[in-house]
Order: C-alpha cells, then structure tokens, then sequence
C-alpha cells in the first residue's frame, strides 16, 4: 500500500510540479502493562516521494545519505527500533514543525 501511494503521488508530483512528502508515524504508544498512554517513542519516518520511488523502481531499500537527507541505520518500524533512530527523541508536539522543516528543504531541492 505504501508503496502505491509513493508511486502515486511522485506520478502526480511530475505532473504538477508539486513535491511531496510522505510522513509515516504511530499516534501513541499503549503499553499492555499500564492500559493507557505513555511517552514511549513511536516509530517516525519522512521521506520525498520521488526519492522514494526511485529506490522502489531499484528494488532494494536504498539509504539516502546524499543531498543532505538524514538517515540511519534502523531497518524496522516499531517502538523499540525508534530509539536508535536519526531523529532521537523528541516530544509529540514537535512533529509538525519536522514535519515542515523537511518540507520547506524539499521545495528548496531542484
């Protein structure tokens, strides 16, 4: 499915000229334990759809360590492996102003 959308907005991305972004991201952790919410991480990834589709059509997980991206080493999409993750830790509150800092640096690309 992910890889659908990414396909979809990068075709329509060429067409329009528009950069997309594609953010992917947990609401909250829930551990079974307490029965409610806590300030456990949560999974995060941002990407450009375009360069999302051209590790696709690579058929392999390419990393983006080039043109300024930041990117690490974690290779899952869970609570644990976010830990380790580029981004470190930050407050829920702050997911939208990553989430515009990466879109303004990808208006600024190309």
């Amino acid at each position: 499915m992910m890889e659908r959308l990414a396909r979809g907005l990068c075709e329509l991305g060429s067409k329009s000229g528009v950069k997309y972004a594609l953010c992917v991201t947990g609401d909250h952790s829930t551990p079974v334990e307490y029965g409610d919410h806590s300030c456990e991480p949560v999974p995060f990834a941002i990407c450009s759809v375009d360069r999302m589709a051209v590790c696709l059509e690579a058929g392999h997980e390419e990393q983006m360590t080039s043109g300024g991206y930041l990117c690490d080493e974690v290779d899952r999409f869970d609570e644990m492996s976010a830990v380790r993750g580029a981004l470190g830790r930050f407050q829920g509150s702050e997911v939208m102003s990553i989430i515009k800092r990466f879109s303004r640096l990808l208006a600024k690309r190309e």
